[in-house]
């Protein structure tokens, strides 16, 4: 494609898209940024890849650059600074030097000096020169070691993998081919993970850079350590001067300043650039002589040495000089507020304030104490304030111990408020930002309490950031969330409860091994407290994921594991109506399809769950019930079975209880009726489940089964066009391996080579073989599908004897097609394999037609494939002419093309 054709079809809102791109801004902060939803901002990226011919956001940033498309821009990956940067020439060049020569860098040197802006200063322009750009990680927002991965994860754009798999493996497979630089700023709360997060790209990704602040050094491998100065003072000038006399002029001077008076205050205080933007905020009303005065009796034990000792001492002298100054009210609220983990606004501020003042008072104090540069300004609806870190920790300290807790109480109580806001508000995009922002000191509030043995406000706190966690797509927190409110709940109902919806979250996040975990645990806690038939419904719940969701479990355990959970269920059981349809669900699941009392059992089973009120129990005995129909053939009884599934479920919530049934019930519904040709329901199934929250971070998954029904339908270039939403997703996952979404990816090697486009059936082939754990199931009949698949190219390049040879399976060979799963595409297999005979003049078409009949009885695409074969077969013209409109109308247009083929084939003309 050529310059000028590529910038003519790309629209100007797709031109913003792609500026934000390459800022490495993810779809949802691209929406809030342009005001979109994530859905529209998905379909801007996914035309501007085909629009490019890449198949990845990085290759999309890469090639919009060499066509002149892209811009610079930093926004989103570098926070916008708020005042000029004054200096630092020589530090700028020693430090932009040693990052360009060493892997990784550490910025050192005490609070208050200066690291992250010189690092930020020297790191941009040091990603600017690179192909992928950088990105920068603040990390004083993050109180909780384990989220580390996470924040260079959402840095990045890289999100948490299904299955299990770990996200700091996916951050390492996301960032191992890029040419970048990455900022890890503020890190010294949280050494050891950083460490760890460091050492892990490093060795994983030869051509990252890594450069880290921190007050002391990580003593990671290829650590090379830069310790920033102070502000370089001479006899009347220098670096410290300058800056003071900007800020000075910026918080209103308007007299005139000897430089000689600036430079004997700023060589007092070292040089360190928060001492002197505090002394220079005081300088309206103090003047250059009062601020020589009142800062004489603190700094006079100093040295002008640089030692970081001295400096550390000489900023702890100015931030108290300054806090000093602030009258009582002020010090009070400034030590509240700095319980405040990230940003907040008046209302949170007036929430955690005592009682005696008003919001009126906060908003006043908060204005005096940005004025003296004691808290960081973000204007807006609603204007935001940050307490400086080096800030925050001195007047956290001056706090008495009885206002401290007094304050991380009051917190406590604003976080809880905040989450029961959240709880009640509509779940859109707007919603997630929100939470995002609150869950930050929702996690901060967790762990001070944690910290201090506040067991009651840990419960109190994790499970329902928990739950919201799971609503915004965010499982693999939200599991762990649940699991430490359990720890900090007493032994008990509650504790088994806890356990359960752990367990259901892991289930969600499809990590089947860790829900077994979890049911195994809330077993023993049931047992514990006498609960037997807790106990019972646990172990059953045990042996129906082990039998019927297998899918998700990296290790599956044994079937002699299996039938000692059940015997155990069994044993502990009192007779309850709902633990004992859980046990038959549990006996049933672990029978063949095809066994008769498998059907016995289930409907029993739905019978006692439906009486005992256990929705779940009911889902899962309804879903037994529709794999038996599946492996017998019967289509519409597993559809009418999938509806009754769905009266069920609609009238619960969706949470950790039910995610994984909600999700389980809509795949299958979507499934079933793609096996049944009725493509509007399979489709409206699809977009149902691809909306459901917890998928709102893995689109790979969420898109998954709608691309199934386009590929099947014929709407090629909508499957391949969400072809490429889905592998960017799944490689921002980390790539990870699921068997489930080989179907899926094998469907659009389909596409392209319907498409006449090889070389991309050849890439999505070799994404298939990265899913799936057997290659061989792509080489035979086993899967369903991949004959299918292949048969149907074949078939569309008039090679017959070759879709014949594919097809080599006979449509009703048992041992073939007596799975529930294979049941799915039986009359899709059927049908080609009818359609192969007949054009490559098989010798036994004539039973095969009538077979083919039997086959596809209950799918009408598949049957209109068979009568169009036999039409074929006999040579009829006239019939032939009839399904163009026959496909149409079953809103199957890849069909209608190739009955017009057919016709032109025979030398006719469609009516």
């Amino acid at each position: 494609m050529s310059r000028r054709s590529t910038q003519s079809a790309v629209t100007a809102r797709e031109r913003e898209v792609l500026s934000l791109i390459e800022a490495h801004l993810t779809n949802g902060q691209i929406a809030d940024e342009l005001r979109l939803s994530v859905r529209t901002v998905e379909s801007h990226v996914s035309s501007l890849m085909r629009k490019l011919q890449v198949s990845d956001r990085r290759s999309l940033a890469r090639r919009a650059e060499r066509v002149g498309l892209g811009r610079p821009s930093d926004h989103g990956r570098w926070p916008t600074e708020v005042s000029s940067f004054i200096g630092r020439e020589s530090e700028r060049d020693d430090l932009l030097a040693a990052v360009a020569e060493h892997r990784m860098v550490t910025v050192t040197g005490p609070g208050g000096v200066g690291k992250t802006r010189l690092a930020r200063l020297v790191v941009r322009d040091l990603a600017a020169t690179r192909a992928d750009g950088g990105w920068f990680v603040d990390l004083v927002r993050v109180t909780d070691p384990d989220m580390v991965d996470a924040a260079v994860g959402a840095a990045i754009g890289v999100v948490e993998p299904p299955g299990g798999g770990s996200l700091s493996d996916a951050v390492a497979a996301a960032l191992s081919g890029s040419d970048g630089v990455l900022l890890l700023d503020n890190c010294e709360h949280v050494l050891g993970a950083t460490g760890a997060c460091v050492r892990r790209l490093l060795t994983s990704c030869p051509g990252l850079q890594v450069t880290v602040t921190s007050r002391v050094r990580l003593a990671a491998p290829f650590e090379w350590v830069y310790e920033v100065p102070g502000l370089s003072v001479v006899d009347g000038g220098g670096d410290a001067v300058r800056l003071f006399l900007e800020r000075a002029a910026a918080a209103g001077s308007t007299t005139e300043i000897d430089p000689r008076q600036i430079s004997t205050l700023c060589r007092a205080l070292d040089g360190m650039a928060l001492a002197v933007e505090l002394a220079a905020g005081r300088y309206p009303s103090l003047g250059i002589d009062g601020l020589l005065a009142s800062l004489d009796h603190r700094l006079r034990y100093l040295t002008s040495g640089a030692s970081a000792d001295h400096r550390h001492r000489s900023l702890a002298d100015a931030i108290a000089w300054s806090y000093d100054l602030l009258g009582p009210p002020d010090q009070t609220l400034i030590g509240t507020v700095s319980v405040f983990a990230t940003w907040f606004d008046v209302d949170a501020a007036a929430a955690v304030a005592e009682a005696s003042l008003t919001r009126s008072d906060v908003a006043d104090t908060l204005a005096r104490l940005a004025d003296h540069h004691l808290v960081v300004v973000a204007p807006g609806q609603p204007t935001r304030y940050r307490v400086l870190e080096t800030i925050r920790q001195y007047a956290d300290d001056r706090l008495t111990d009885t206002a401290r807790t007094e304050a991380r109480g009051r917190h406590r109580a604003w976080c809880q408020t905040r989450l029961r806001v959240l709880s009640e508000e509509s779940h859109d995009d707007t919603w997630c930002r929100h939470l995002d922002q609150a869950a930050d000191d929702v996690r901060a509030a967790i762990g001070w309490a944690a910290e201090h043995r506040i067991d009651a406000a840990v419960a109190d706190l994790a499970e329902p950031l928990a739950r919201l966690l799971l609503l915004r797509g965010q499982l693999a927190e939200a599991q762990r969330r649940y699991e430490q409110a359990a720890r900090h709940t007493p032994a008990g109902h509650d504790r088994v409860r806890l356990l359960r919806l752990a367990a259901g979250a892991a289930a969600a996040r499809v990590t089947g091994n860790d829900t077994l975990r979890l049911l195994d645990e809330a077993t023993t806690t049931a047992l514990a407290i006498g609960d037997r038939d807790g106990a019972a419904a646990a172990r059953a719940w045990m042996v129906i994921y082990l039998n019927m969701m297998p899918g998700i479990m990296a290790v599956r355990p044994t079937a002699e594991e299996g039938a000692r959970w059940l015997a155990d269920a069994r044993r502990y059981a009192t007779g309850s109506p709902g633990v004992e349809a859980a046990i038959g669900v549990a006996v049933a699941s672990g029978l063949p399809d095809t066994d008769p009392n498998s059907t016995e059992l289930a409907i029993r089973a739905q019978v006692l769950a439906r009486e005992a009120q256990e929705p779940l129990v009911e889902s899962v005995s309804l879903d037994q019930l529709c794999a038996v129909l599946l492996a017998r053939g019967d289509l519409s009884g597993a559809i009418d079975v999938v509806r009754r599934r769905g009266e069920v479920l609609e009238p619960l919530p969706l949470d950790a209880s039910t995610a994984y049934q909600f999700n389980d019930f809509l795949l299958m519904a979507a499934e079933i009726h793609l096996a049944a040709g009725d493509l509007t329901e399979a489709g409206r199934y699809a977009d149902r489940l691809a909306g459901l929250a917890t998928y709102r971070e893995q689109s790979h998954l969420a898109i998954s089964r709608r691309i199934k029904v386009d590929a099947m339908a014929g709407d090629l270039d909508r499957a391949a066009e969400q072809g490429e939403q889905f592998l960017a997703a799944w490689e921002r996952a980390g790539r990870p391996i699921a068997g489930t979404l080989n179907v899926t990816t094998y469907a659009l090697a389909m596409v392209h080579a319907l498409r006449g486009d090889d070389g991309a059936r050849r890439a999505w082939t070799e994404v298939t073989l990265a899913l799936t754990a057997d290659p061989g199931l792509l080489h035979d009949c086993r899967t369903g599908f991949a004959p299918t698949f292949d048969g149907l190219v074949a078939l569309d390049r008039d090679e017959p004897e070759v879709a014949l040879a594919r097809l080599s399976a006979d449509v009703d060979d048992e041992e073939v097609w007596g799975a529930w799963i294979m049941g799915l595409w039986r009359p899709w297999y059927a049908a080609l394999w009818v359609e192969a005979a007949v054009l490559a003049g098989h010798r036994d078409v004539a039973a095969r037609l009538r077979r083919g009949v039997a086959a596809t009885r209950e799918n009408p695409i598949a049957a209109a494939i068979v009568r169009r074969a036999d039409a074929c077969s006999r040579g009829d013209r006239g019939d032939l002419a009839t399904f163009p409109g026959t496909f149409a109308a079953l809103g199957c247009s890849y069909q209608e093309r190739r009955s017009e083929h057919l016709l032109h084939q025979l030398g006719a003309s469609p009516r």
